[in-house]
């Protein structure tokens, strides 16, 4: 998969060099036998932080969603 899996090459991310990778070349936790320990207890942690953020602060939206534009009557369709 890489020429120097040991080297540390934090450029083999760049989008050029990353365009010849395959899309499943990292997995974050790491799959079948080498997987992580840590996954299930980062998952649990996520979740319980994820709970008293919205048990303790109302989440609110910093301005109101835009309104959906009208379509002009030169992009409507004649269909007669």
């Amino acid at each position: 998969m890489y020429a120097a899996p040991g080297t540390f090459d934090p450029d083999r991310w760049e989008p050029e060099r990353a365009k010849g990778l395959n899309r499943s070349s990292f997995l974050a936790f790491g799959d079948g036998r080498r997987k992580c320990i840590g996954e299930e207890f980062a998952w649990t942690e996520l979740l319980i932080i994820l709970a008293t953020v919205l048990q303790r602060w109302r989440l609110t939206l910093a301005s109101a969603p835009p309104r959906p534009q009208a379509k002009s009557r030169s992009s409507r369709t004649n269909c007669r």
